[in-house]
Formats: C-alpha cells, sequence, structure tokens
C-alpha cells in the first residue's frame, strides 16, 4: 500500500487493543507507520535514495511503530489466518511438551526402551485410572479400608472420556494409549481453534489468537497430550459458548448432558446460564411495554438450557447413587480422595499441617496460593472490562468451585485449564505484542517447571495391567 493512501479506522475502546476495524473484514488496515510522518521518517523516505550521514536515529520509532502493528495487520487480511495460527501454535506447544518429557523421563535413567518410558508417562497418574476403565470398565462395589475409611475408586472419574476410548479402540484395535492421546490432541486442538472463533468478534483476532495461544501453552497444557480428559472437556465447554453466542439452545441440551459425563464441573456453567437467563428475563420484562414486545415462548430456550446444565451437573452422582444404593455415594467417594472433611476451604487452611508437607512442598503451597490470588484479582478486573457478562462471570464461579472444592495440590494448575476467561484476561493486561510473546516464553519455562514436578514422582509411572 503506497503512503499516501490513508484508510478511515474505528478508533478501539479501552481494554480492546485488536479490535478490528469496522470496514470490511478482509481488507487489510494500513500500518500507522507508512502514513505521511516527518522528513527523514520511514513513511516518507524515498526507496531509490538512501539515507546520508548513517543511521537516521528518527527512523526507529517509526520502525518499533511498524513491528508493533505488522501482528494486527497481518492478521486482519485474512479471515481463516487466526484460526490456521492458532492450531499451529498448538501443536507447536504440543510437541515442545514431548520434547520436555522425553527429557525428564530421560533424566530418569529408564530400565526400558525410551518409547515406552514416555508412553507410560502420557498415561501416568489419572490417566492410570482411565485406563483402568477403558481395559475392565467400573467396579460399582464401595470398599472399605481396615479403620472404615472408603478406599479410592475409580467412580471418581466421569465415563465420557474412558468409554469414547473404548469404544473406538474395540472398533479400531489401536493400543489404548495411543488412542487416548490422539482422541485428546484432537479434542484439545478443536478447542484452540473454536477459542479463536469465540473470541474474534468480542476482542478482535490479534487478542483472541493471542488467548489461544496462551491457552495452549499455560503450566499444565501438557495434559492435552496425555490420557486425560481435559481436551475433550475443553472442546466441549468452547462449543457450548460458541452455542450461547449465537442462541442455539436446543443444540445445547444434549451438549450439556455429555458435559456432565466428561467433567464434574458442571456448577459454574450452570451459573453462567442462570445468569444468561436472568439478563433474557430482564430483556423480555423491558420489552412487555414496547411496540414489539417479545413473547413469553422467548425465554423457553434460556430456561431449558438452564434446567439442562443442572440435570448435567447431577447425571452421573446421580447414576453412581442408583447403582450403588447410596444417595451420596458420590460425596463419600470423593473424600476418599481428598481425605478431607466436607467443609469449605478447609483443604487450603489445612494442607500444610494435614500432609505434613516437607520445606520443597510447603514452598508449593505457597506458590499454588500466591497463583491463586493473582487469579481471583483478574477476575475481579474482569468484571470492569467489556466482555459479555457471562464471560466475565464465568471466571469467579469457577474459581470458587475450586477453591471450595479442590485440595492446594500441584494438579491445581490443572484445573485452572477450564478457566478460559484467565488467558483472555492475561492478554488484554499485556497490551504489546513484545508483552504477549514474553508472556508466552514464561508459561513455557513453567510447562517444563510443572512437568518435571509431576513427572518425577516414581507413583505416577504405576500403570494398572
Amino acid at each position: 500500500m503506497s503512503s499516501d493512501t490513508t484508510t478511515t479506522t474505528e478508533q478501539p475502546g479501552p481494554g480492546d487493543p485488536d479490535r478490528a476495524p469496522s470496514g470490511p473484514p478482509d481488507l487489510p488496515e494500513e500500518s500507522p507507520s507508512l502514513r505521511p510522518g516527518p522528513a527523514g521518517g520511514l513513511g516518507t523516505a524515498d526507496p531509490e535514495k538512501p539515507v546520508e550521514g548513517g543511521t537516521d536515529r528518527r527512523r526507529w520509532p517509526a520502525v518499533r511503530e511498524q513491528l508493533r502493528s505488522a501482528g494486527p495487520a497481518l492478521l486482519r487480511t485474512s479471515r481463516r489466518r487466526p484460526l490456521l495460527m492458532s492450531l499451529a501454535g498448538f501443536a507447536a506447544f504440543r510437541l515442545l511438551d514431548l520434547l520436555i518429557v522425553t527429557v525428564v523421563v530421560r533424566r530418569q535413567h529408564p530400565p526400558r526402551p525410551l518409547y515406552a518410558e514416555v508412553g507410560r508417562a502420557l498415561s501416568s497418574w489419572d490417566g492410570r485410572w482411565y485406563l483402568q476403565i477403558i481395559r475392565h470398565g467400573y467396579d460399582w462395589r464401595l470398599q472399605t479400608g481396615p479403620h472404615g475409611i472408603l478406599r479410592q475408586n475409580a467412580l471418581a472419574f466421569f465415563p465420557a472420556y474412558p468409554y469414547l476410548v473404548r469404544w473406538t479402540h474395540h472398533l479400531t484395535r489401536i493400543n489404548e494409549v495411543k488412542l487416548g492421546v490422539a482422541i485428546s490432541l484432537l479434542t484439545a486442538g478443536a478447542a484452540a481453534v473454536g477459542l479463536t472463533a469465540l473470541l474474534r468478534p468480542l476482542v478482535g483476532p490479534g487478542t483472541a489468537l493471542g488467548s489461544s495461544l496462551v491457552w495452549s501453552a499455560l503450566p499444565a497444557s501438557a495434559v492435552y497430550g496425555f490420557v486425560y480428559t481435559e481436551g475433550l472437556y475443553a472442546a466441549e465447554l468452547v462449543g457450548l459458548l460458541l452455542l450461547l453466542q449465537r442462541r442455539r439452545y436446543l443444540t445445547m441440551v444434549p451438549l450439556l448432558l455429555v458435559m456432565g459425563l466428561t467433567r464434574g464441573a458442571g456448577i459454574p456453567v450452570a451459573a453462567v446460564l442462570a445468569v444468561h437467563l436472568a439478563q433474557r428475563v430482564r430483556s423480555w420484562s423491558q420489552d412487555r411495554h414496547t411496540h414489539r414486545p417479545q413473547p413469553p415462548r422467548t425465554l423457553a430456550g434460556p430456561a431449558l438450557a438452564f434446567a439442562a446444565s443442572v440435570a448435567g451437573a447431577l447425571l452421573w452422582p446421580g447414576f453412581i447413587a442408583l447403582r450403588t444404593g447410596e444417595w451420596n455415594a458420590y460425596l463419600k467417594i470423593q473424600q476418599a480422595w481428598v481425605q478431607t472433611a466436607d467443609r469449605a476451604v478447609v483443604p487450603w487452611l489445612t494442607a500444610v499441617d494435614r500432609l505434613g508437607m516437607p520445606l520443597r512442598q510447603g514452598v508449593l503451597l505457597d506458590v499454588i496460593t500466591l497463583v491463586f490470588l493473582g487469579c481471583l484479582v483478574l477476575a475481579v478486573w474482569g468484571m470492569t472490562t467489556r466482555l459479555p457478562l457471562e464471560l466475565r462471570v464465568y471466571l469467579p464461579m469457577y474459581l470458587v468451585f475450586v477453591l471450595v472444592l479442590l485440595p492446594p495440590y500441584p494438579s491445581f494448575f490443572r484445573y485452572l485449564l477450564p478457566a478460559l476467561t484467565l488467558p483472555v484476561l492475561l492478554v488484554l493486561g499485556v497490551r504489546s505484542w513484545p508483552g504477549r510473546f514474553g508472556l508466552v516464553a514464561m508459561l513455557v519455562v513453567t510447562q517444563y517447571w510443572w512437568l518435571g514436578l509431576i513427572l518425577t514422582q516414581t507413583a505416577a509411572f504405576h500403570v494398572p495391567a
């Protein structure tokens, strides 16, 4: 584009640095550094006449401005480019995670071939329980230990992901670990692309892409390539928000029921849909006194979606109650895993005394607490942004859910993955592109730390036969 061509662009609002201009979305925005500027600037220099007297210092501000605007201008040249770049970034991070896992496993002097040890690492911790469900199904007996305490049971893990792998294995006869990793990668990659599509009309293509990359680089994002359910649930959650954005309430109903069989995080989702229903009721009430009031049936869709979210949250606990004959069987199973009294916030306040943590784990608890407090600060600040109310409400609701029900273990970082608003707020808080690249680089370093933390525990490598 020549330097004497100017376009009129919409000025971005506060907290919205990458909002696309009001013109056609397929046309690139003119870079500010290419507009007419002072003599000697990059915008007016004669390309055929070299600058005399060495390097002109007035050139560097224009160069920095050109680099700063190159990212958003590049993203606006194609509607599909941010989606493809988010998928490419996701794939790059997963390859990096595989390299980190290989390095960590090599450091432990594995007695078996490296590929076998890497495969065992990708199915460690919760993955070993999923493999047990995939191979043998559920054991519906609630067994107690010598002191009357309920033993840990695979019923704590929801059935959608392991049975998807199990049925696919019966059809294809592919190894269960390979299938589990493939399904996790495919669904998480779809979630990364869907997150960009969800955020692009809200914050612009640049911030949407940056948010997807930050989400793909979070400390525990390596589990998107493990035999874990995080990838499938992320794809379902992003799909739900896309359907909510388009008001496809009937399609949301079966998805909400499947989500209730995938992960036990239905309470924050139900809270978001309750807020959405309240908004629609308020809008309907205000329109009753206008010339074109909305019929009451317009509230049926949001009400049905909210009811489906509540039903989905109760689906798996209710099924366990029916099979075991105990109405509170699911609560007992969860208590067997967290090994704590069923009182809110107690796991966070008494974790050090209860576990007898050594110094290293005590420092880890401090790090987890500081990260959680930082997330709370971001959630409060997020309520002041221009994001839709449903997205603003989801993060604080989800953090309260984590605080009440989960202990401060290293898996806390994994439980931050469904907090989809968190990477958006991180990117909105870092306005420059160099700062955003620095944020992603810092997250990659924390991935190495987190993977080394969980994979150096010898118990992690026990896989049921």
